[in-house]
């Protein structure tokens, strides 16, 4: 049986500078996950992967109870940090 537990992380690559803060909340979802079998939804990131590398950091940055919290606070986070641009 698989703990569901939605998380925030962070992927960079160092020689480059590029970051990506995601999120995930899948059923069954598990931060020990994170670069074993789930590898980001993101399209961007993908095509970045496949450009550069797989990224030398990739972090756990918090674990929720649920999937609410955990999208408020990636979106708290981004708009902090104003990720846009």
């Amino acid at each position: 049986m698989s703990i569901y537990q939605p998380y925030t992380y962070l992927i960079a690559w160092s020689s480059t500078g590029m970051k990506y803060y995601g999120v995930r909340y899948a059923k069954n979802c598990s931060p020990q996950e994170l670069w074993k079998s789930y590898f980001t939804s993101s399209n961007y990131v993908k095509e970045y992967r496949f450009l550069h590398g797989e990224p030398d950091i990739i972090s756990i940055r918090k674990t929720f109870d649920n999937r609410n919290d955990a999208i408020l606070w990636e979106n708290k986070f981004l708009n902090k940090i104003n990720a846009g641009e």
